[in-house]
């Protein structure tokens, strides 16, 4: 699917897959679409914030964008790591980019439920951390690498 078109889109299903940062369990909301997982960015900010891999979090209205600051603190809004979705959801392809330190970052983007999702695994390589899978600990990210 062309990641720059707004339109019907798939059904993004929550998940209950477990998410471990540097060994950490931590409880982010995460949609199943496809076979790939999909995160809020705000969440994976807080779990990576005071790590290696940190990066503050914005929004340029102008750009229609989203902006990540590798290195800088993520000022939690309250909003993050609220746990598994309830029910499944409408997923729209979004216009909104990501841009990592004013280079916009190919990525797929949905907008669910009001908010942007991001492709775990499309964030990692933008961002500079390792993301795995493992039968024994799930996904899980390692910023230690």
């Amino acid at each position: 699917m062309d990641s720059n078109r707004v339109g019907a889109g798939p059904t993004a299903n929550p998940t209950n897959d477990k998410l471990t940062v540097n060994g950490v369990e931590q409880n982010p909301t995460v949609y199943k679409i496809g076979d790939s997982n999909y995160f809020k960015i705000r969440d994976l900010a807080a779990v990576l914030n005071g790590t290696g891999k940190q990066f503050s979090v914005g929004y340029d209205a102008e750009k229609q964008s989203v902006t990540a600051a590798p290195g800088q603190p993520y000022e939690l809004t309250g909003t993050e790591l609220a746990g598994a979705a309830d029910s499944s959801q409408a997923a729209q392809a979004s216009n909104d980019a990501i841009y990592v330190n004013g280079q916009r970052v190919e990525a797929e983007v949905y907008k669910i439920d009001g908010s942007n999702y991001f492709k775990l695994r499309d964030l990692g390589v933008a961002l500079g951390f390792e993301v795995g899978w493992t039968q024994e600990q799930g996904m899980f990210i390692n910023t230690e690498k």
